[in-house]
């Protein structure tokens, strides 16, 4: 059965809608209530409540293919048509060191990135997870800068990155007010994937079956991991691999790296950084890996592969959150 290559992968990146300062993509920034770098008006500085408690509320969703026109300014918005995400997990921690009753505090945050917030938050981190509805809320939160990272996530996402957004935010409506219950709406690219056996008649002992693997690649601005691993049958002979791209799009040798254990008979195809970043230009393609194998004994061969779509699933089991794509099952049948 020859493989027909689905057409449209499900794209993503991790968008935050919060404010103008938010981080997208891979690019760290700050989410601030100002719409430029200025800070806040002394007039606008003196109502800020130092006492006040706020909230942030995430709205979870898949990835589209074509983004709603929801405003990027913290408030909460009616969005139509995107699939929510369940059992998501954030962490939201204080960063110190940033006074929002001050001008200097909103001036310093001009010039400041995640990486740099990491080193200085403080106090309990709190864990959300969103509900069926993809939403999520922190609440009891102080005045105050807040990093805010996507620590567990379905298997075949790509968690979205780490973002810094601050309570309150200026109200859009009325911009000498404040706006302390915020709503961001980060989305995760998905990736799924499909993998076909090229004949799934009755084939002979040492005839060739040939496997064809088809992974989504994630739209995530710069993707930091992507991993192809199919554990082979005991009672199939590995040959080889080809890897290639749905568009035909060039992949260098030095883009991936395969191998084979011939003790668990597992195959594994890594990308390289070099490979990491044509994946990033080619979003829209698939990853096509094509395994050629023998049958050496009789009877009915299940045969599974996993995608890892980022470098921070390779380090989880297949089913567990966060964990690799798990294709379906392909059965060639052996005869003698």
């Amino acid at each position: 059965m020859k493989t027909r290559v689905r057409d449209g992968a499900l794209r993503a990146v991790g968008i935050t809608l919060a404010a103008a300062l938010c981080a997208l993509g891979g690019a760290a920034g700050t989410a601030s209530a100002a719409d430029d770098n200025t800070p806040p008006s002394a007039a606008a500085l003196n109502l800020i409540d130092p006492n006040a408690m706020g909230s942030i509320t995430i709205h979870k969703f898949e990835y589209p293919d074509t983004l709603p026109d929801v405003p990027a300014d913290g408030m909460e918005h009616t969005v139509d048509g995107l699939t929510p995400l369940a059992k998501v997990t954030f962490t939201v921690e204080k960063v110190d060191g940033y006074d929002l009753t001050t001008n200097k505090g909103w001036t310093d945050l001009a010039g400041l990135d995640v990486d740099a917030a990491k080193g200085k938050v403080t106090g309990t981190p709190l864990a959300v997870t969103t509900n069926d509805e993809g939403i999520a809320k922190a609440s009891g939160l102080a005045v105050g800068l807040y990093l805010v990272t996507e620590t567990g996530y379905p298997a075949g996402a790509t968690p979205v990155e780490p973002f810094l957004i601050t309570v309150p935010l200026t109200n859009p409506d009325v911009r000498n007010t404040w706006v302390y219950d915020v709503h961001v709406y980060p989305k995760n690219p998905i990736t799924t994937a499909k993998k076909t056996v090229e004949d799934q008649k009755a084939v002979k002992l040492g005839d060739t079956v040939t496997w064809t693997i088809l992974g989504d690649i994630p739209d995530a601005g710069s993707i930091d991991g992507y991993r192809v691993v199919d554990n082979l049958d005991g009672r199939l002979t590995y040959s080889g691999a080809a890897v290639t791209l749905t568009n035909d799009a060039t992949l260098a040798a030095s883009d991936y790296t395969i191998s084979h254990d011939p003790t668990t008979n597992i195959v594994t195809v890594t990308f390289t950084d070099t490979g990491l970043k044509v994946l990033d230009a080619n979003s829209k393609a698939q990853v096509k890996v094509v395994i050629t194998s023998s049958a050496n004994a009789v009877g009915e061969i299940p045969n599974t592969a996993l995608i890892y779509p980022n470098a921070a699933s390779f380090g989880i089991d297949s089913g567990k959150e966060g964990g690799p794509t798990t294709t379906p099952p392909s059965r060639p049948s052996s005869a003698t």
